[in-house]
């Protein structure tokens, strides 16, 4: 990897992620999706040099690529791998792909916009019902964890604690002035918490269109099942 704007290997990283979504994507979701966000001196980097754009939806940080940023990633998927402070495995086998999808683009002449083709967004968050003056009903104190567990006891409360499908657990929180995102935050904090506990479902078999809607995804794997104090 190589660069005229002295990236880090980690920002460097970002900089592929932020390509290969291909349109504005928010640290809630990528911590969702990958485990990761972009936040202080990689966002600063990304941002000073004029490679992604960073807004503001709320307390939340959304990053994008800028034209800019689009050309340095291509002209890196083209160069030779230069070792960037930080690296580890992990960055050069980003590079080996990369390299290996510029040869596929240049071989077929097809261009890295039309290659890396916007991911999909979320479901937009449901908008909150507000009050006079103009604040969310649910206030400020909304605990969003305690619906979570609330709903969880509720749907558990004849068999006990067991893995019960985000798909039933969704659809039993009561979602009166919260979103859906914020419902995907509050279950990532309680994960970190370690309240809840998140795991795939093994048989891939009964996975059902619901259940990939319903689904979290947690260091980059999709999450099916929730258990509180499931052994």
């Amino acid at each position: 990897m190589t660069t005229e704007k002295q990236l880090t290997a980690a920002q460097f990283a970002y900089l592929a992620l932020l390509m290969a979504e291909a349109r504005e994507v928010s640290n809630t979701e990528l911590t969702a999706k990958y485990g990761v966000s972009i936040t202080g001196k990689d966002s600063t980097a990304l941002v000073d040099n004029k490679l992604a754009t960073l807004t503001k939806s709320g307390r939340v940080s959304v990053h994008e690529l800028t034209d800019e940023g689009w050309a340095e990633a291509k002209k890196a998927m083209a160069a030779p791998y230069v070792k960037a402070q930080g690296a580890a495995p992990a960055n050069a086998a980003l590079h080996a792909v990369l390299a290996a999808v510029h040869r596929y683009l240049e071989r077929a002449d097809v261009s890295a916009a039309d290659f890396f083709a916007p991911t999909e967004a979320p479901p937009a968050p449901v908008a909150e019902a507000k009050s006079a003056a103009g604040k969310s009903k649910a206030g400020k104190g909304t605990n969003v964890s305690l619906r979570i567990s609330n709903a969880y006891k509720r749907l558990t409360k004849e068999t006990g604690p067991r893995w019960l499908s985000l798909t039933l657990l969704r659809r039993g929180i009561d979602m009166k002035g919260i979103s859906h995102e914020e419902v995907d935050t509050a279950l990532l904090e309680m994960v970190t918490k370690k309240k809840i506990r998140l795991i795939p479902e093994e048989n891939r078999k009964m996975i059902t269109e619901a259940d990939r809607s319903a689904a979290i995804y947690v260091s980059g794997e999709e999450k099916h099942l929730i258990g509180i104090g499931v052994a």
